[in-house]
């Protein structure tokens, strides 16, 4: 089992590209992450923090080719994506 979630992190002056997360008031970047079930982190993708957490944890999941996109079955609760 895989663990999904993401957060949000205000941006310094020397940041590279920001967006503005409107569900936590944040203008910066955002982290989605992917840990197994004894909390081990498999991968961190960091963007501007205006990208949806839907589109983050594709992302994520893209990046690791874990799995094909078309056969996750999941389900969403409270921003969290539990595969």
């Amino acid at each position: 089992t895989l663990f999904i979630d993401s957060q949000s992190a205000k941006g310094t002056r020397t940041s590279g590209s920001k967006g503005y997360d409107a569900g936590k008031k944040v203008k910066g970047t955002k982290r989605h992450l992917l840990v197994d079930t004894i909390g081990l982190l498999l991968c961190v993708v960091v963007h501007p923090a205006n990208i949806q957490d839907r589109d983050g944890a594709k992302l994520v999941l893209e990046n690791e080719q874990l799995i094909d996109i078309d056969q996750v079955s999941a389900t969403v609760t409270m921003s969290h994506l539990v595969c």
